[in-house]
């Protein structure tokens, strides 16, 4: 297998799902607490989930139980649903710069 033909694998919601690595999904999650400039540490004191735990739900290891979802819902003012929405990367790109966009 060529470069080209390498492919990104990850579970989400329990499902493996593989992608052409030029097209490495992310979950909005992460997007989300790159954009507020938080670390995985910093976010999972705000939203009183173990810093494991978030860990493994951005990495798509984890399901995301009802409580998990409001906390953080909560902690980044964006619906859980949403948060859980696989994105483009290229769509983190700037995130986490300290910019406020609107």
């Amino acid at each position: 297998m060529d470069h080209a033909q390498e492919s990104y694998v990850t579970m989400v919601h329990g499902a493996t799902i593989s992608t052409p690595s030029e097209e490495v999904k992310v979950l909005r999650l992460t997007v989300e607490r790159k954009r507020r400039g938080l670390s995985q540490a910093q976010l999972s004191r705000i939203a009183d989930i173990h810093p494991a735990t978030l860990s493994r739900l951005e990495a798509g290891k984890a399901f995301p139980y009802e409580g998990w979802r409001r906390r953080l819902e909560r902690a980044l003012g964006v619906s859980g649903d949403e948060l859980f929405e696989l994105v483009d990367k290229a769509e983190s790109k700037g995130a986490g710069d300290g910019c406020t966009r609107s």
